[in-house]
């Protein structure tokens, strides 16, 4: 595997980078170093309930083919970004049996990252912010999009999606790419989204997307790819992404916004969700603002006490608007809706409305608020796989919570509130 290149690599996470950087430092094979990656994703998937079966990762750990292209990739990026000396990987797993003993050696400014993630691990992170918008110019085209790097005065970015089930019968593909992009178009018309588009734009650029699918699979004697009228309208989505980060001046696969959307969560930078309050669609924020300076990069995150004081006072705005929306009329919200709107409206991190919510439930903060969190560990509808529950930790147990609802602080609630 050659390691050029400067388009997103296909990394889902940036731990991965930390967890093969370390187990070079110590000398680990590429072996271990799958290993220790395999370890590294239990871990996470066990603290993301919902997210997958963990038995697989199990299971993969004593099968050396398993995971091998994270590794490769890890690597890889690891090389790109001079923090690892360059050396040849592995293409595939089946060409793995020649490197599982290979052994790999960090750069100067290898060992001085790793050196700092022992002593300060968010300033590691931080550090690697700076390497990546170095070396990736579409990492930092999409922090200008959404509003978090440089002068811009954008406050956000989104691109208008429907679901199927909003189309009216009698239902059609032609019909639904007609209608969606109509819809886009009128939503681009309220100046909010960042970029803009007229319909006749919109239809062509997805009916030719989803149609190169198609002719892709013909031309190669497989199978319909889109079976399903959702495998339609996933990709429907993934065309309106692409033109939406095309429009804006910053081309991105729909592969490559995935994947930094999910980076610049970990990075503490930028959030996004598809279930804030409002007309369905996939909105992206800042949390951050970044800039140069004479120092390096500076980052100001919209994290610690003030920020959580803003979120427990926005709860109940945010709670009533999600209720008013929830045409189901139990006081019963799904938390992942709640926290949306919240951290929609503040752009802050998710984990910023955790903590908040947690030392709310604790008595920690919010003695001021009229109100009570009422937690319940049973889901009132399934919970997209881009959403997490609420996790509580205690020193006896972890519990799972789903839903929450709000009480006045009259009605006898106790003072942590209540756990269903």
């Amino acid at each position: 595997m050659t390691t050029g290149g400067k388009g997103i690599p296909r990394l889902q996470e940036l731990s991965y980078l930390e967890v093969a950087a370390r187990a070079v430092a110590r000398g680990s094979s590429f072996e271990d170093i799958r290993r220790e990656l395999v370890d590294h994703m239990l871990r996470i998937s066990q603290a993301s309930p919902g997210t997958g079966n963990t038995a697989a990762y199990r299971n993969a750990k004593k099968n050396s083919k398993r995971y091998v292209n994270n590794v490769s990739e890890a690597l890889k990026e690891l090389m790109r970004l001079g923090l690892v000396h360059r050396a040849t990987l592995p293409a595939s797993a089946s060409s793995v049996d020649a490197y599982r003993g290979a052994t790999f050696a960090l750069t100067a400014s290898g060992e001085t990252w790793v050196d700092l993630l022992i002593d300060d691990r968010p300033r590691g992170y931080d550090a690697l912010c700076e390497t990546l918008l170095r070396n990736h110019p579409q990492f930092k085209s999409f922090l200008v999009t959404i509003g978090a790097f440089g002068e811009s005065e954008r406050q956000g970015f989104e691109v208008p999606l429907m679901r199927w089930g909003d189309l009216p019968k009698p239902r059609s593909r032609v019909r639904y790419v007609q209608t969606l992009a109509l819809h886009i178009s009128q939503e681009l018309s309220k100046n909010r989204a960042g970029w803009a588009a007229d319909a006749s734009e919109v239809q062509s650029a997805i009916a030719s997307y989803v149609q190169a699918i198609v002719d892709r699979a013909w031309s190669r004697e497989r199978p319909d790819p889109l079976p399903r009228s959702q495998d339609f309208v996933n990709k429907c989505e993934e065309a309106a992404v692409k033109l939406a980060f095309t429009k804006a001046g910053a081309p991105l696969d729909y592969i490559s916004m995935e994947i930094l959307r999910r980076w610049t969560r970990t990075l503490g930078i930028a959030n996004f969700s598809y279930h804030a309050p409002g007309s369905y669609a996939l909105r992206l924020w800042p949390t951050a603002e970044l800039s140069r300076s004479e120092d390096g990069l500076e980052i100001r995150r919209r994290v610690g006490e003030v920020w959580r004081d803003r979120i427990v006072t926005e709860l109940q705005r945010a709670h009533e608007r999600v209720r008013r929306a929830d045409s189901g009329g139990s006081p019963w919200l799904p938390i992942y809706r709640v926290r949306a709107a919240v951290c929609a409206e503040l752009r802050v991190l998710d984990s910023e409305f955790d903590m908040a919510l947690l030392e709310l439930l604790r008595s920690e903060r919010g003695a001021e608020v009229p109100y009570r969190v009422n937690l319940d560990q049973s889901s009132y509808g399934n919970i997209p796989p881009s959403e997490r529950p609420l996790i509580v930790s205690t020193p006896s147990a972890t519990r799972i919570f789903k839903s929450m609802t709000l009480v006045p602080r009259h009605s006898g609630t106790a003072s942590e509130g209540g756990i269903q």
